[in-house]
């Protein structure tokens, strides 16, 4: 498990660098902080889909690795021994006590994740309900203006608090005891952050990357991410804010009296969202691009996620194939070239001796049937090697169960000793009774029996691995002027 882990943060890492260099073409570019968000959204999506698209997508080797060097003392179909039988022992995994250490801090991450909604839904139960008309009325037209059809609970707390949004099929917004009393339009800039949340699904989103941080914890790059998109999703309601008329000077000194109730309250600044107030404050009083997405941007990005996920989830990156070198043989040469039995398949070998009648060829004739009986012993050495495999996956399940024999033996002699020691026990009483007694007396009862000691298992023997039959030597064909001299005999 530990080899899929590493092989999955790697792939997470190229997806979320970029993730990276596609959010910044898109902020240098003067884009607005609704695409940013865009792009971040579409990264955690690609790797919320990785674990998936690894598993089920075909394999796309690539060969960039450099070539391995090959083993020279072992053939190339002998199969890896397993170790021995006296090397079969229970060994500590680390690996599963890391997988258990891993599983248990993202469950309690998502655990915190939980206990977070259980303490937003306490403060909504002690709230007071929101009963002015005139701040309905607001709160319904702004909710028409931004499209929202769902009902949005507002309400009103009993502490020093932020204004905070949470919910997205039952959005509720939470503002602080002294909302009443606000202005109307820091009520109305407050509500149009609040309800741009709303109409963006910030909740659910914020909520899937949340949970996409408790599983990939041990990732820096991770939680680097989530803070990114964060600033992207106060940023882009900022911007819903100041083109729905709000003032960008009074929008500011609104925040920044957020940022002092953080301070006084103690407690988290929900309206600056845990991001970098500086930043906001530049973006809200800068000349930038407050345009929300369009769908055909929507589209490009869920196009450029799913392709990036795909390739990044079936890439495997593999060795290099070696070359082989060939060399230039003649017409004739290639004709008596004998290959090299491979593990996959060797090709039969079938050499038909051409009609020749001078007595120099004889030596030919000769060569040839030995290349036949070469053949025949190969298809019997392979026989032999599919043999060998079948002892040796045989051999294996002997190991296995050797293994399983030793334990027990294991056990049966713990339980050996123990008797053992009862035994010397009950010998030392008896001798002690025969003491007593004296020499003519009688213990009156048997002397104690000694246990039997348990038998060990015996170890499997590992199978032979046959031996190749020795490739003969091609002949030499005869020079044109022998051949002559021996057509003319």
């Amino acid at each position: 498990m530990t080899h899929g882990v590493l092989d999955l943060a790697a792939r997470a890492t190229l997806l979320l660098l970029v993730t990276w260099g596609a959010a910044m073409v898109v902020e240098r570019s003067g884009s607005s902080a609704a695409k940013r968000h865009a792009v971040w959204a579409g990264g955690f999506a690609a790797l919320a889909l990785l674990p998936l698209c690894s598993r089920l997508l075909p394999r796309l080797p690539l060969p960039i690795l450099p070539v391995e060097p090959a083993a020279a003392a072992l053939p190339a179909f002998a199969p890896a021994l397993p170790p021995t039988a006296t090397a079969i022992a229970p060994v500590f995994d680390p690996s599963a006590v890391l997988s258990m250490l891993y599983l248990s801090i993202a469950a309690l991450l998502v655990g915190r994740i939980i206990a977070g909604r259980f303490l937003l839904s306490r403060l909504w139960q002690k709230a007071a309900p929101l009963f002015d008309p005139a701040k309905l009325e607001l709160t319904r037209s702004l909710c028409a203006s931004l499209h929202i059809r769902r009902d949005v609970g507002v309400r009103i707390s009993g502490s020093a608090i932020v204004p905070m949004t949470w919910g997205s099929f039952r959005p509720r917004v939470l503002l602080p005891s002294e909302a009443p009393s606000w202005p109307t339009e820091k009520w109305r800039s407050v509500l149009l952050h609040e309800l741009g949340h709303v109409s963006r699904h910030d909740s659910l989103a914020r909520l899937g990357v949340e949970t996409l941080c408790a599983f990939y914890w041990l990732h820096p790059l991770v939680w680097l991410s989530a803070r990114r998109l964060r600033l992207a999703q106060e940023q882009a309601c900022d911007d819903l804010a100041l083109t729905k008329g709000a003032s960008a000077i009074g929008y500011a000194r609104d925040l920044l009296d957020s940022a002092g109730s953080f301070h006084r309250s103690h407690v988290a600044m929900a309206m600056a969202g845990g991001t970098d107030l500086e930043q906001r404050l530049r973006a809200i009083l800068a000349e930038t691009s407050r345009r929300s997405t369009g769908r055909s941007f929507l589209a490009t990005v869920a196009a450029v996620t799913a392709g990036a996920t795909s390739i990044v989830g079936a890439v495997t990156i593999e060795r290099a194939a070696a070359a082989t070198p060939a060399r230039p043989l003649s017409a004739r040469a290639e004709r008596h070239t004998i290959s090299t039995p491979s593990q996959e398949t060797v090709l039969p070998i079938r050499l038909a001796p051409a009609p020749v009648t001078s007595g120099a060829s004889a030596r030919t004739i000769a060569a040839l049937d030995e290349f036949q009986g070469y053949a025949a012993a190969m298809d019997r050495y392979r026989g032999d090697v599919r043999a060998y495999r079948a002892a040796t996956d045989r051999f294996k399940g002997d190991v296995a169960q050797y293994g399983k024999a030793r334990l027990g033996y294991e056990r049966d002699l713990q339980s050996y000793q123990a008797a053992i020691q009862d035994y010397q026990r009950d010998v030392a009483a008896y001798r002690a009774r025969l003491a007593a007694i004296g020499s003519h007396g009688s213990a009156g009862t048997a002397p104690p029996t000694p246990p039997t000691p348990p038998t060990p298992p015996t170890p499997p023997t590992p199978p032979t691995p046959p031996t190749p039959p020795n490739a003969p030597t091609p002949p030499v064909p005869p020079t044109p002027a022998a051949a002559a001299a021996a057509r003319s005999t």
